[in-house]
């Protein structure tokens, strides 16, 4: 619930300010937020670094997590409710790295793994309000 705060409390400070987006306040509410919702525990993990990648959106992508390492990344340009969205679905494959939970090389799960992390991020796109960024399972683009 305190990230929910945090995350609505950011976006209206967004909206009338013009304040960044990028900045601790918008990662610790979207870490907070991937942490509740895919259920992982994070006590003793320090959160992933935000980057942003321009080349991203040439590629296909809105974001990516860079396997083995701390580091995620999103695309420039994007509006603050998707941003926020991917930066939680980011966060929840670094999540699943460090516990360990799938193994990225075998196709199937990383099948599991994208299933788990849109679950997470549709969740947070639907309250957002942010259609264009929900997959309802749909797959495909990963060859599931």
């Amino acid at each position: 619930m305190r990230a929910l705060l945090l995350a609505a409390l950011f976006f209206v400070a967004t909206a009338v300010f013009g304040i960044a987006r990028a900045g601790s306040q918008f990662e610790s509410a979207a870490w907070q937020e991937a942490c509740e919702l895919s259920r992982y525990s994070c006590r003793s993990i320090k959160p992933p670094v935000v980057e942003y990648d321009e080349t991203a959106r040439m590629t296909g992508l809105l974001g990516y997590y860079l396997l083995g390492t701390r580091v995620v990344f999103l695309a420039v340009g994007l509006k603050p409710h998707a941003e926020y969205a991917v930066l939680v679905h980011e966060m929840v494959h670094y999540l699943q790295y460090v516990h360990a939970k799938y193994d990225p090389s075998v196709k199937l799960e990383k099948c599991f793994m994208e299933s788990e992390a849109f679950s997470v991020s549709d969740q947070v796109a639907k309250r957002l309000g942010v259609p264009e960024m929900i997959r309802d399972g749909n797959l495909l683009d990963y060859g599931c």
